[in-house]
């Protein structure tokens, strides 16, 4: 079983909770004025760029011989996304440190969804283009959706869903009395608590995307799981700027079992993974201003995967 792109994990777990605090109003905002206006600002998005990092620290212990190493993850991508066409272009370095060695893949990558597909493109270096075709599972009402105009991308459509929560009270936040700045523009600062039994139902109900991990619900210990969040939303547009997230609690279960089933293909006997660190870091800016995403032509001849990601027996040769 090979690692799942961090980034794209990142990428669908945190553009949904970013956008879940969007500030906004006249005079004084609260959290649940500005999520109410986040959720109508959003549907006007044509567009958008975002940038994702992440910043793992993962400790493999062979427990046999209690020998264990570090082994640090860490990513940084760069993507443009389009509402009309649902399409996405850009580029992913994985950085994977261990036994004393640090080596970068690099990557280039497009998305497009269709009415009954989604297929993301992908090339690793000197490698070749590969693909990988999931199909779309429509939801009840969704064409009423289609047909009001609201078709945003998987991300902030999701990211819509957690606007919900925050409107109606379910999810407690505390906005800051100062601003800052993201992206040289101020923004609005907004800290939270994402519960484990929230992120549960987040999860169940298709409001988080995991994309191909397959995760298991019933068996997290969610009562140990909490993920603080701050999130910044541009004062000026009431659009979402920036979020940090620290899924260590949640990494140490969902990257720890992904990492044990990689590492047990090693030489190595039997492994315990301990996630010390799992951060992730969300920018979003240019709103409106992306051109229209023309998938190449040579990825045509992709060749069709399971796995679109590298695996820790790609970055070294142990």
């Amino acid at each position: 079983m090979r690692i799942r792109i961090r980034t794209i994990l990142a990428a669908l777990l945190i553009v949904v909770l970013l956008a879940g605090c969007n500030l906004s109003s006249l005079g004084k905002p609260s959290v649940v004025s500005l999520a109410k206006d986040a959720m109508k600002n959003l549907n006007k998005v044509e567009s958008a760029e975002v940038n994702i990092k992440t910043d793992g620290d993962i400790s493999a212990v062979y427990e046999t011989l209690n020998i264990g190493m570090n082994i640090t993850l860490d990513s940084d991508t760069d993507m443009e996304m389009t509402k009309d066409p649902k399409r996405a272009k850009g580029t992913v370095d994985l950085t994977v440190g261990a036994v004393g060695q640090e080596q970068t893949i690099k990557g280039m990558f497009y998305r497009d969804r269709t009415d009954t597909d989604a297929v993301t493109y992908i090339k690793w270096e000197n490698g070749d283009w590969q693909k990988k075709t999931t199909p779309v599972e429509q939801k009840e009402g969704e064409n009423e959706k289609d047909s009001k105009g609201i078709k945003m991308p998987d991300s902030l459509m999701q990211a819509a869903g957690i606007l919900k929560y925050l409107s109606d009270g379910s999810l407690t936040a505390q906005l800051r009395e100062e601003t800052v700045q993201v992206n040289e523009k101020e923004a609005y600062q907004i800290s939270s608590i994402i519960s484990g039994e929230l992120l549960k139902q987040l999860i169940e109900n298709g409001t988080i995307n995991l994309g191909d991990i397959d995760l298991k619900t019933e068996e997290i210990d969610w009562a140990n799981v909490s993920v603080p969040a701050e999130l910044y939303i541009y004062k000026d547009s009431k659009l979402p700027a920036r979020v940090t997230l620290d899924c260590t609690s949640i990494g140490s279960q969902i990257v720890g079992t992904m990492l044990k089933d990689d590492l047990e293909e090693l030489p190595f006997g039997k492994i315990r993974v301990d996630v010390n660190r799992f951060l992730v870091d969300i920018t979003i800016d240019r709103y409106n201003e992306i051109g229209a995403i023309e998938i190449p032509a040579e990825t045509a001849g992709a060749v069709e995967s399971e796995n679109l990601t590298p695996s820790l027996t790609d970055f070294f040769q142990f």
